[in-house]
């Protein structure tokens, strides 16, 4: 379904009962009157005032216990909804909802309490039908998860987390802007696009602080991932400073190992056809206003070895064992030293070459000799101090509101395009580790991250790198997130990447994948993930789930999976 045609839907909603409220209300207090007592007579009639807007309730909740599901470990509530409000509805499972009743049933004045719920079973194939009153409604039987309540004090509405009791008489609304502190949503962040609430479409933000906390995105081709870099890469450009932590914007560094043309778009205005969905979320369609475009390559741009620590190097060559680790810094030490000593920058074709020789030196057997040798020799050293190209430095990227995009797809070899990465990773934790309180926060971007940390490597050494690698990458996201240095990993299949890559980030997003993966939606977002995306239908639908909580949020330390409709750019 278009994004038109689900805002025509939203509004029909939203005002389909504008004429015949009374008549609704009649209904739904005949279907309740068994288990409420009788409302006070207020008004002409015995009825309540016409309200100043419409009931548009979509269903009700009977009055009974609330039970656990031990396997989900949430509480589950029975009730219905009205066949003729969901039937257009394309996708219900999973979708959030607004039940509401009054405190006192019998005071029409009373203040309201209102839960946050989620649609977690729907009987769609039995349609049942109440009559009362002349008045004929069908209705199907479906099953809510409640999350958390909104309930009325002496100092105000006051949102938390639910506490069991028995429910009834609750009538159930889709959800609208107004609930977004309810459903545990910030109002400010950056807009990435639209939560499918069933019959609504609501604003989704991320909070800019989530995004230092990592994420994982993970779609198969054409699900929707670059279009979502790209969209967030503008937001994040365009979005006034003071929106962020001491009104400094992040820098945006896309590392792009296949030279995709939506990243050099970044550049340009986006097409008119797509204008009209990033106006309605406040996204400026004009060109990124700072944009780099850096292609790593022999003629145009460089590493620099002098940019990374002698520590540091152990993680670029693959072949390079665990066991020989310390006889390879060790020797780096060296090198760095003499080099420092002479006021010379450290070259890594000479580094590799000094590397080679020093194996005698350093008194190791022959094993360890021919095992430093392979890691001196190995082809990662190349994207380093490459002739007649300008250095690359963390100052050229590490500007605030900048979007760089580092083009390593010219680099010849997945391990080359590899060392790009790593230089990249290496250089900010770098300066991030040397300055913690570094004002510029940075936002690493790594599209198709099976170039960079595959699930596996090949070779003797692979086992031993692949969990050299891991290890390596979880320090670092550890670290970021007090130094504000946030990674987001985009890959085709979750198995693609290194194993335990996909646990780290606390912000999972997931477009469409095969049905082998339903078992890992599963565990990730909600159990029926995988179909849901499915029965979707529509190019950039995915779902969002944030595991813990940021400064800002209104209440709760995990945010339930959300199914969120991305706006195209191109």
């Amino acid at each position: 379904m278009t994004l038109d045609k689900l805002r025509s839907e939203d509004n029909r909603l939203a005002t389909e009962f504008d004429d015949s409220a009374l008549e609704m209300d009649a209904v739904v207090d005949t279907v309740l009157s068994e288990s409420l007592p009788p409302r006070r007579p207020v008004g002409p009639h015995g009825r309540h005032p016409k309200q100043s807007s419409p009931d548009n309730s979509i269903g009700h909740i009977h009055p009974s216990p609330v039970t656990m599901n031990a396997g989900r470990g949430t509480y589950e509530i029975d009730g219905t909804l009205f066949h003729d409000e969901i039937r257009a509805v394309p996708v219900l499972k999973d979708s959030p909802v607004i039940l509401t009743a009054r405190v006192d049933p019998t005071d029409p004045l009373s203040d309201s309490i209102r839960v946050y719920a989620r649609i977690v079973g729907v009987t769609v194939d039995q349609v049942s039908t109440i009559e009362r009153n002349s008045v004929t409604r069908q209705y199907v039987a479906a099953r809510f998860e409640i999350v958390r309540e909104c309930v009325p004090t002496p100092n105000g509405p006051r949102v938390q987390l639910w506490t069991p009791k028995t429910m009834g008489g609750f009538r159930v609304h889709w959800p609208h802007e107004r609930d977004l502190e309810l459903m545990g949503y910030p109002r400010e962040g950056v807009e990435l696009g639209w939560q499918r609430a069933g019959g609504s479409l609501l604003k989704y933000r991320l909070p800019t602080e989530a995004l230092y906390r990592s994420a994982f995105v993970v779609g198969g081709m054409g699900g929707g991932k670059t279009n979502l870099i790209s969209v967030l890469a503008r937001s994040l450009a365009h979005k006034d400073p003071n929106n962020f932590a001491n009104g400094i914007p992040p820098a945006v560094v896309i590392l792009d190992a296949e030279g995709r043309d939506e990243y050099a778009d970044l550049n340009a205005d986006v097409s008119g056809s797509f204008r009209p969905e990033l106006d309605s979320l406040g996204i400026p369609w004009t060109a990124v206003p700072d944009f780099a475009y850096i292609k790593v390559a022999p003629g145009e741009w460089t590493f620099r070895l002098n940019d990374i620590t002698p520590q540091d190097t152990a993680i670029f060559p693959a072949t390079l064992p665990s066991k020989s680790e310390r006889a390879w810094k060790f020797g780096a030490e060296q090198y760095w030293r003499r080099a420092a000593s002479a006021h010379r920058q450290v070259v890594a074709r000479e580094f590799t070459s000094a590397m080679a020789s020093a194996v005698m030196p350093l008194g190791v057997n022959s094993a360890m000799r021919n095992a430093l040798i392979r890691a001196a020799q190995d082809t990662c050293w190349e994207v380093f101090d490459m002739p007649n190209s300008r250095p690359l430095t963390v100052t050229d990227l590490l500007v605030p509101g900048r979007v760089s995009v580092v083009d390593v797809s010219r680099l010849d070899g997945l391990d080359r395009q590899r060392a790009g990465g790593l230089a990249l990773l290496t250089m900010f934790d770098i300066v991030k580790r040397a300055e913690p309180q570094n004002p510029c926060p940075v936002l690493l971007v790594i599209d198709e991250a099976t170039r960079l940390v595959p699930a596996t490597f090949a070779g003797m050494s692979g086992k031993e790198y692949s969990e050299k690698m891991g290890t390596w990458l979880a320090d670092i996201l550890h670290r970021g997130r007090r130094a504000r240095y946030g990674l987001l990993v985009a890959t085709q299949y979750p198995d693609d990447v290194l194993s335990g890559l996909a646990d780290q980030p606390q912000t999972k997003i997931s477009f469409t994948l095969p049905p082998k993966y339903d078992r890992w939606l599963g565990a990730n977002f909600v159990t029926a993930a995988g179909s849901t995306l499915r029965a979707g239908g529509t190019a950039g639908l995915g779902f969002v789930h944030r595991t813990s909580r940021v400064d800002g949020d209104p209440i709760g330390a995990a945010h339930p999976a959300t199914l969120v409709q991305f706006p195209q750019v191109r």
